[in-house]
């Protein structure tokens, strides 16, 4: 199991990545780069933006396949104030 052979020895996602995916990120490392809802297909998405920071213990299925996912970080947005973005909305 590739997550098992990632515990083992860590570091080493972006070599099984180019042994073992299907893909366009099998060229890219294994990389995805950042991804938010609605750039994935649904269910990569609903299980890949509730993981924590880490390698995922269990891989996630999808209409594509299997994916081993390690997430590399976390950025939240935050909101905003209506005078920061009150040009922006549209007029009615």
């Amino acid at each position: 199991m590739l997550i098992a052979e990632l515990e083992a020895i860590p570091g080493q996602f972006a070599l099984l990545a180019a042994q073992h995916s299907a893909g366009p990120p099998r060229d890219q490392s294994g990389q995805l780069g950042r991804i938010g809802r609605g750039q994935t297909v649904r269910e990569f998405e609903a299980g890949v933006l509730r993981l924590p920071v880490g390698l995922s213990p269990r891989p996630l299925e999808t209409r594509c396949g299997y994916h081993v996912a390690h997430i590399d970080a976390i950025e939240r947005g935050q909101p905003l104030d209506y005078a920061a973005v009150h040009s922006a909305l549209p007029i009615t």
